[in-house]
């Protein structure tokens, strides 16, 4: 695991590399400072210094418990003194500090307001400070002889703790212990200050005090003689290994090394004993209980007043976290690269003042087929591989980011080595500095060509549907042709009428001219009506595109029992309307609901035509201002096929049909927003059903 940059919320998955090699060199700075401090106080402010870069934290908590006791020996709070009376009434056992302490595990709380382990006197008293309370962990404070209590941290809210920030406290916590155990007697805190400042002024004085100082640090550290021979190893060391200072001896050491990494650590130790310069290295350390971990180790001469090596000193640290952080990080470039790979998705950055590419991902050389043996292609190489048509376009966007500094989102097509043709969209993002400066721009280049291509193919299809809806339209009407023929026979027949009879009127010897005019007006009407009728059935013929309008459904039903009227008096089928109140109002394209309906009534009619029967159309506003319409027959009813079946197209049970009026009005209902179904009636005949977003007003 690896050690997280401080923030409230991150979207990282894994520690950036320069940031690592901070971290690392921040916990030997904490170890240190650690082995300095002489007062308890000191501890959560060192913390605090040490680690403010690489957690996101409000403050830490020590509690030290008494051996073999639920009575804490000593605590330090940090800053925030004000959270105290928040576990005043909270038992012992119920702490965080003790569940930690207890079972040796961290206690992570990330919700207050949901965790069960939160006590209820320890929220309720949290809640009386009246403050706001973000994650809480505590990692146990233990030495290989002795469990010491708990270390804890608190977030802002807001804050998430990953596993790789628990880990890294619960390392820090080791070392806290280490320091603990080493620079503060738990009973008596000034004498072990006194004891300790005893030692500072011996350790000048000899090389015993000097090796009882190596053997308290918290660090496995070990000394060797000129020739590179190990003679001392602290106790940190030995107990880590499970080993006696005799059996670490001279080369005895080696036997806790990983068998893998023996012989490359032994050939740097060789380099570096005849160099004579300090050096570190990196193997796997074996634990007393036969885990094996990766350490770093470091070595460092000391010189005589000739310049001769008199000895070497070195420290082996702990960076078993770090190297699964590298690995993590490892697998996630590897992830990264397949799933740029699949999307077919490259990314790359560009230096915001030189404009030299500084990174290009694999993909990004798969996709405009360049050499990535031969490191991200110059600018103007990149651009020959853009379609001449779009490169103005291209440019013109990518100065716009660099100059203004804002994002850009550019489809352009590109020209393969081979002559394939891709469209890409590229997007650029400026990533600013401090003071404003354009720092670099990182972009995403996808190959959206499927993408295109499935929308050419959608936008045929929708044409090749309105093509079919029209020619259903017209299929429907033809079928039609001679009942509106008789509808339109009437009012022309009417208005001869009414003309001869204004003639007669006018030859008389005395004109009547008042008759006459009115036989005028009627012959008017008459014409009228034939050209409304006319123009019902020519917007039916019409073929275009959608057009949205406030339309009356009322006033649409109307329209089609008229225009179908004719054709249910040739079978004996009498129409009726049951409309609702007021005007049922619904954004729609008139010409399509037109056709939904004629569709719907025209099906009722083929199922009653042998029987007789009646043909019923009714309106109402059904819930959250839906507009419902029902077409209801007492026909011959539905077929025996599930009943989704008659709603797809090319189904149909009639000798002569098309499968496609059903099909259609769905379609057609669907666009607007809305859904149609079936049901069969209780006693005979179906139920056709569909709801349209809408309103109803009221007429004035």
């Amino acid at each position: 695991m690896g050690f997280p940059p401080k923030r409230e919320i991150s979207g990282k998955d894994c520690v950036p590399p320069e940031s690592t090699g901070r971290r690392y060199e921040a916990v030997l700075r904490l170890s240190e400072a650690l082995s300095q401090c002489r007062d308890p106080e000191d501890l959560t402010r060192i913390l605090s210094e040490q680690l403010h870069e690489f957690l996101g934290f409000l403050q830490f908590y020590i509690v030290v418990y008494k051996e073999r006791s639920t009575e804490i020996e000593w605590a330090v709070v940090g800053r925030e003194k004000r959270l105290i009376p928040g576990y005043a009434d909270v038992p012992v056992q119920q702490r965080p500090s003790w569940q930690a302490y207890a079972t040796q595990e961290p206690f992570h709380i990330q919700d207050w307001s949901t965790d069960p382990r939160v006590p209820a006197r320890l929220r309720e008293g949290i809640a009386a400070q009246g403050l706001g309370v973000g994650p809480l962990v505590f990692v146990p404070l233990t030495t290989p002889h002795r469990r010491l209590g708990a270390l804890g941290m608190s977030g802002s809210p807001g804050t998430v703790y990953r596993d790789d920030d628990v880990s890294f406290l619960r390392l820090i916590g080791r070392i806290v212990a280490f320091a603990i155990d080493d620079n503060f007697n738990l009973r008596l805190v000034e004498a072990a200050r006194a004891e300790l400042q005893r030692q500072n002024d011996l350790l000048q004085r000899s090389e015993r005090e000097l090796r009882d100082v190596i053997e308290r640090i918290p660090s496995m550290a070990w000394s060797a003689a000129a020739d590179g021979s190990a003679e001392f190893f602290n106790r940190r060391w030995l107990e880590y290994a499970g080993l006696t200072a005799d059996q670490a001896k001279g080369m005895g050491w080696t036997n806790a090394l990983h068998p893998e990494d023996l012989q490359s650590l032994l050939e740097y130790w060789r380099r570096t004993l005849a160099t004579g310069e300090p050096g570190e290295s990196e193997a796997r350390l074996r634990r007393f209980d036969g885990e094996y971990r990766w350490f770093l180790f470091r070595v460092t001469p000391s010189l005589d007043d000739r310049g001769g090596i008199v000895k070497w000193y070195g420290t082996n640290t702990d960076i078993e976290a770090l190297k699964r952080a590298e690995q993590a990080l490892r697998h996630s470039e590897a992830y990264l690269a397949e799933a740029q790979r699949l999307t077919r998705t490259g990314s790359c950055a560009i230096d915001g003042t030189s404009r030299r590419t500084i990174y290009w991902s694999e993909e990004m050389f798969r996709l405009f087929g360049f050499d990535p043996r031969q490191g991200p292609p110059m600018w103007e190489q990149w651009m020959q591989r853009v379609h001449p048509e779009d490169r103005d376009r291209l440019r013109l966007a990518s100065e716009k980011t660099f100059l203004e500094k804002v994002n850009c989102d550019v489809e352009f097509r590109i020209v393969q080595p081979d002559g394939t043709l891709r469209n890409i969209q590229g997007i650029g993002h400026p990533v600013l500095g401090p003071d404003g400066e354009l720092v670099q721009v990182v972009g995403t280049m996808v190959d959206i060509t499927a993408r295109r291509r499935a929308e050419e193919a959608r936008d045929r299809l929708r044409q090749l549907e309105a093509e079919l809806v029209h020619i259903n339209r017209v299929s429907t009407m033809g079928e039609l042709t001679a009942s509106l023929a008789h509808e339109i026979k009437q009012p022309i027949g009417a208005a001869m009428t009414n003309a001869e009879a204004c003639l007669r009127l006018l030859d008389r010897t005395r004109p009547d001219f008042g008759e006459a005019r009115e036989a005028a007006l009627e012959m008017v009407r008459d014409a009228r009506r034939a050209a409304d009728i006319i123009d019902r059935v020519r917007t039916l013929y019409q073929k275009g595109s959608s057009q949205l309008a406030m339309v009356d459904l009322n006033e649409i039903i109307r329209e089609m029992v008229v225009v179908l009227q004719n054709e249910a008096d040739r079978h004996s089928i009498a129409i009726h309307t049951d409309l609702a109140d007021g005007l049922l109002l619904a954004m729609a394209d008139r010409v399509q609901l037109q056709q939904a309906l004629m569709n719907l009534m025209l099906n009722g009619i083929e199922a009653i035509r042998n029987t007789a029967g009646q043909l019923r159309i009714t309106s109402r506003l059904a819930e959250d201002d839906q507009v419902l319409i029902s077409v209801i027959d007492d026909g011959v009813g539905l077929p025996a096929e599930p009943m989704e079946r008659i709603f797809e197209a090319f189904f149909t049970t009639k000798p002569q049909g098309t499968g496609l009026g059903l099909a259609i009005t769905r379609s057609v209902i669907e666009s607007h927003g809305g859904r149609i179904w079936a049901s069969a009636n209780a006693e005979r005949g179906a139920t056709f059903c569909f709801t349209l977003p809408g309103r109803r007003t009221v007429a004035a």
